[in-house]
């Protein structure tokens, strides 16, 4: 197993924040889980962008002003991770960055009642994209292929789904259109 940082964000949409958690793998493939809240949406996306530009770039958290975390990533992937500790002490690490997603919860609902919940996000999400994205026979398709994908049990972790965000997974999965540029 390679060792390095997976950094996933939960966005709340209404408050325009979210919920940071860095993974960092080690050598020896112990997993440590970091969570911070209070990112701001739009800087966790310009931040994701520059690394898919490789271009030098930073994130910071803050909760009631005062600094939760620094993320500093060069050009070429390698990311310094800041946190701090108990007291006035400051921990800090190296390593890759291996992946940046970001990635929407649900709770573990009854299956009609996810599919509505799921369905209402990916339609407030379609409201974003272009209109001409697609046709509504390849909508529903795509809607029908995200839903069964993200509700696969193993996106399925302590009583909630989770999953990449429908945006992330158009660009992966389809080629009809550069979502990124909506």
């Amino acid at each position: 197993m390679k060792s390095g940082l997976i950094i996933n964000f939960y966005g709340h949409d209404a408050l325009d924040v979210g919920l940071i958690e860095i993974n960092r793998i080690k050598r020896n493939g112990e997993l440590q889980t970091f969570e911070f809240h209070l990112c701001k949406t739009k800087d966790f996306h310009e931040f994701k962008k520059n690394i898919k530009e490789k271009r030098r770039t930073f994130l910071i958290g803050e909760e009631n002003g005062v600094r939760s975390f620094e993320l500093l990533v060069d050009e070429n992937g390698y990311g310094t991770f800041r946190y701090p500790e108990w007291g006035d002490r400051t921990k800090e690490f190296e390593d890759y960055v291996l992946s940046v997603k970001n990635k929407v919860k649900f709770p573990s609902l009854e299956k009609n009642d996810l599919k509505n919940a799921v369905n209402h996000y990916v339609n407030n999400e379609l409201k974003n994209l272009p209109e001409n994205l697609a046709d509504d026979e390849s909508l529903h398709s795509l809607k029908e292929i995200y839903f069964r994908e993200f509700q696969s049990e193993q996106n399925l972790k302590k009583g909630e789904y989770c999953y990449l965000a429908f945006r992330d997974w158009l660009l992966e999965n389809t080629s009809m259109v550069d979502v990124d540029r909506a």
